[in-house]
């Protein structure tokens, strides 16, 4: 079927859903060489990729996963693509060997903010090494534990409104497939299809996608997926984030099928901002920008912040508007609140065992 399959590609004739499925699951299931994986992966970048095609390939990795059945309950998903597997969302300084993020980690600062609203929001990734800067690595120079148990994220959960969820242990499999797309340094169907195999089975999405063209068929891979209600946005100069430097569109999941909108931060008596307002660094520095936000600073990077934040309200369905989402957000952060729950996320997660610590 692989080779079925990637001779397709190479034609750049679409696969169907159940020809992505296929391949992709005997890609999970071993015996596919590194160079074939590459070959394969490659070529549909090349082709572009299709909605069956992200629809088969998230499939498969759901198989991957075993259901975290403690925490679905009814929440919100914040994931994103990991930035330290794609050199193509990391803009690399002249210093050797030093990797800097073109914003600071936005959307893990919008889900404390998000929680803080009354919202709750699971993010789901994977533990992968690497030399630039993820989720993983902020939330450690934040104070918090990201490898954590199921039954702690349901407390987290519960008590904070917000859980990091990291997949305790990768398949050889995934690990394999993880170590080839670092290698190839470019976005493959398998980066995006990470965000939506969250296995808690969110009912609600807020997911940003780097190509404006992928608006539609991230929706509609989520409404195949069973996701109820949500918001795909692409931002200008921040890519899967809503912009204060230029154009936001976003697609919003509705029962009769799909609304795209555009809008730019002076529509919503945002200052426009240059890219240097907003940008990144390493994680300590992200860090402390995403702790001085909660901590009350204003500016671009905090306006960056309420812009998210109140998109994933309205996402969640606890808002209707944008307008009220980025009061609720500024009120979240104002009254202390968010700085709270990032406060209480890390004494949650430094008192109990993590999973290193634990026989699994």
């Amino acid at each position: 079927m692989l080779e079925r399959a990637l001779r397709k590609a190479i034609a750049r004739e679409d696969l169907d859903e159940n020809e992505a499925f296929e391949a992709v699951a005997q890609i999970l299931a071993g015996g596919v060489s590194p160079v074939k994986t590459g070959a394969f992966l490659t070529a549909l970048r090349m082709k572009g990729i299709c909605t069956g095609e992200l629809l088969g390939a998230t499939r498969a990795l759901k198989k991957l996963f075993n259901p975290w059945s403690e925490l679905r309950d009814g929440f919100l998903a914040m994931d994103r693509e990991e930035i330290n597997v794609d050199e193509e969302t990391v803009e690399r300084t002249s210093l050797p060997g030093k990797g800097g993020t073109a914003t600071f980690n936005v959307s893990t600062a919008c889900a404390l903010v998000v929680a803080a609203c009354g919202v709750r929001v699971v993010r789901h990734g994977n533990l992968v090494p690497s030399d630039y800067v993820g989720t993983e690595h902020v939330l450690r120079a934040l104070g918090v534990e990201p490898e954590i148990t199921p039954a702690v994220a349901k407390r987290c959960l519960e008590e904070a409104n917000v859980a990091f969820v990291y997949s305790p242990m990768v398949h050889p499999s995934a690990r394999l497939l993880y170590q080839v797309r670092r290698q190839l340094g470019f976005r493959t169907l398998l980066n995006l299809a990470g965000p939506l195999v969250n296995p808690c089975g969110a009912n609600a999405v807020y997911l940003g996608v780097y190509d404006p063209r992928d608006l539609l068929i991230f929706a509609t891979v989520l409404r195949s997926l069973g996701t109820e209600k949500g918001i795909v946005v692409h931002g200008e100069g921040t890519l899967d984030e809503a912009s204060v430097t230029g154009l936001t569109r976003i697609c919003i999941l509705k029962p009769g099928g799909f609304e795209i909108q555009e809008f730019q931060p002076e529509d919503l008596n945002l200052r426009r901002a240059s890219p240097s307002q907003i940008k990144g660094g390493d994680a300590r520095e992200n860090a402390s920008i995403i702790r001085a936000i909660l901590e009350g600073e204003s500016g671009p990077r905090r306006d960056l912040v309420v812009l998210n934040a109140a998109l994933a309200l309205v996402a969640s369905g606890a808002e209707t508007n944008i307008r009220d989402g980025m009061s609720r957000a500024c009120e979240a952060i104002d009254s202390g609140r968010a700085l709270r729950v990032l406060n209480g996320l890390v004494e949650l997660t430094n008192e109990a065992p993590c999973l290193r610590k634990v026989d699994l």
